[in-house]
């Protein structure tokens, strides 16, 4: 699907974690002159959950992507095994294994 339209694996991962690095980025343009000690610590502590979302997205991202492509892998063995058994051929050698 990626492939499809052009992108990378890499360019997907990428965007949460660029987005936090922008958000992050942004609050500090924003926040900059904040001089409270209770505000900037509600602020770090906002920067913190900030990134670790991105992380948390990011994660959720692979996870998706590896269930994706167990999918397919058990498609195409069961698709190979069907068709193999159509035509009363072999065609063990040519399945693949799942991604663990």
């Amino acid at each position: 699907m990626l492939a499809v339209r052009g992108a990378q694996f890499s360019d997907v991962f990428e965007i949460p974690l660029v987005l936090g690095g922008i958000v992050r980025r942004l609050m500090v343009e924003k926040f900059a002159d904040i001089n409270d000690q209770d505000t900037l610590r509600k602020f770090n502590q906002t920067l913190e959950i900030t990134d670790a979302d991105a992380t948390k997205a990011a994660c959720r991202f692979l996870d998706v992507f590896h269930d994706q492509l167990n999918t397919r892998i058990k498609n195409h063995n069961s698709d190979l095994a069907r068709a193999g058994k159509e035509n009363g051929l072999d065609l063990s050698s040519f399945e693949i294994a799942a991604v663990d």
